[in-house]
């Protein structure tokens, strides 16, 4: 414990020597959202002319739903907003695709026990319709 509270201190995270509690926490990926137009101030390359589909992970979007970003100036606040917003600031051309919302199939105990199902599962429900509709 004494161990702890020297780290600490040394980081600044103690006060009358108790620990600091940040007001808030945040996921990553809700400071990437937040901070994606300095990132774009920072690239290197021309993102101009890549076209991209994104697939939200389900089990972010679905689980807890109530925890993902919305934004309205991404896709009209119709998808998950921290990778589609990101490639869009980035410069990227995200397609839309009819099949963005369906599980890859790849998702917890499913991969261990039907690894070729998920495979195929994904790329027939996923990846091609993504490709063929982004094609389109």
């Amino acid at each position: 414990r004494e161990q702890v509270k020297k780290i600490l201190g040394k980081l600044g995270r103690l006060v009358d020597g108790k620990l600091l509690i940040p007001e808030e926490i945040v996921h990553y990926s809700e400071w990437l959202h937040v901070m994606r137009e300095r990132i774009a101030e920072h690239r290197v390359i021309d993102c101009g002319n890549i076209r991209a589909t994104v697939h939200p992970a389900c089990h972010v979007h679905k689980m807890v739903p109530e925890d993902v970003l919305y934004d309205d100036t991404v896709m009209d606040g119709n998808r998950v907003a921290v990778s589609t917003g990101l490639l869009q600031t980035l410069g990227a051309e995200v397609i839309d695709y009819s099949t963005w919302y369906d599980c890859c199939g790849f998702g917890f105990r499913h991969i261990i026990g039907e690894r070729e199902f998920t495979r195929s599962f994904a790329i027939d429900r996923k990846i091609k319709v993504a490709v063929e509709e982004a094609h389109s």
